[in-house]
């Protein structure tokens, strides 16, 4: 299991991929910036 992390970033919506694992997911983004990484969830995420 992987920890949870809460990350702000700036990025892009590239569509749905047509091959590999990423074509069993409705969208790739693409992360151009992170502006904020915690582990720390906020608790309007959790609700």
């Amino acid at each position: 299991m992987y920890p949870e992390v809460y990350i702000e970033f700036e990025g892009k919506n590239e569509g749905k991929a047509d091959d590999g694992f990423a074509e069993d997911y409705d969208a790739v983004v693409s992360v151009e910036k992170v502006i904020n990484f915690t582990t720390e969830i906020p608790y309007t995420c959790q609700h």
